[in-house]
This record gives C-alpha cells, sequence and structure tokens, in this order.
C-alpha cells in the first residue's frame, strides 16, 4: 500500500505526526496495562515511552522552525495511519489481535513518514525518514514478541 498525499504544509505534516504518536503512545501504555506476560509489558511500555518521546520531538522540531502555530487537529491524510479506529476496541480482542493491529500500525507508521518526507519542505524530510526507520524497528520488535507469544501457546 502506497500513501496518495497532497502537498503539505509543513505545520500540518508535524501536527499530523504529533496527533498519530499520541495515539500511539495511548495505545501501547493500554496494552502494555493488559498484558499478563512480563517481558510483554516490558517492550510494550518501552514502545509507549519511545511513541511518547517521538511526539515531544516533533514538538521540538517545530519550534526549532518556528511553527508555532499548529493547525488544532492532523489531517487524515490516509486510511490507517498509526491513528486507528479499532485501536479504541482494545478491550474486546485478544491480545494476538492487539499485537496484530500494533503491527500494523507500525508499518502504517513508515509508510506515513515515508509520504511526509515525500511531500514537507526539505528541511523535515530527513527528520521524518528517521522517524520512519525507527517505526521499522518497532515493527521487527512486535513481529519477535508476536512470534514468541504464538510458540509458547502451539503443542510442543
Amino acid at each position: 500500500m502506497e500513501y496518495q498525499m497532497t502537498q503539505l504544509t509543513r505545520a500540518q505534516a508535524i501536527q499530523t505526526a504529533i496527533d498519530a504518536e499520541k495515539a500511539a503512545t495511548a495505545f501501547y501504555a493500554r496494552l502494555a496495562r493488559n498484558t499478563k506476560d512480563e517481558e510483554a509489558r516490558t517492550l510494550l511500555q518501552k514502545i509507549a515511552s519511545d511513541e511518547a518521546s517521538h511526539a515531544r520531538q516533533i514538538v521540538d522540531l517545530a519550534e526549532r522552525l518556528g511553527e508555532n502555530e499548529l493547525p488544532d487537529a492532523g489531517l487524515l491524510l490516509a486510511d490507517g495511519i498509526e491513528i486507528r479506529e479499532d485501536w479504541y476496541e482494545i478491550d474486546n480482542m485478544t491480545y494476538e489481535q492487539a499485537l496484530q493491529i500494533a503491527l500494523d500500525g507500525e508499518h502504517h507508521a513508515v509508510m506515513m513518514y515515508e509520504a511526509l518526507a515525500e511531500n514537507t519542505l526539505p528541511e523535515v524530510n530527513a527528520f521524518f525518514l528517521g522517524m520512519a526507520r525507527v517505526e521499522a524497528i518497532h515493527a521487527k520488535w512486535l513481529t519477535r514478541l508476536k512470534s514468541k507469544l504464538t510458540s509458547k501457546v502451539e503443542p510442543q
């Protein structure tokens, strides 16, 4: 899947990224609270912390660039970026389903950041590409966690 975006203002791109990171922070924190596996909880708390840090880094970027008046909310640029409707249904799903949603969200975040890099001004391209790389690392962590948890459930 490739994201199709119109040319964004720098402020729109920044606010969209902030909104996505805040939603991801809340999702991972909630997922961590709901897991019984201590190793999984630690990893999910780490990802939640990373996502919160990303939001702060993006706010810092906005300040460095003089973007003092960001839009009230980011644009819904494409379906399924890190903000997803099914994230709000976490209490009604299995842990494996929640991990799959998280994994899908990380893959979509990579695509979102790559698209933001392509569709914004040059001074933020490298920043958004760096964010895409970090989200790809999160996807690898989640893939390993999902595999590990799945192998615990399968009969020996």
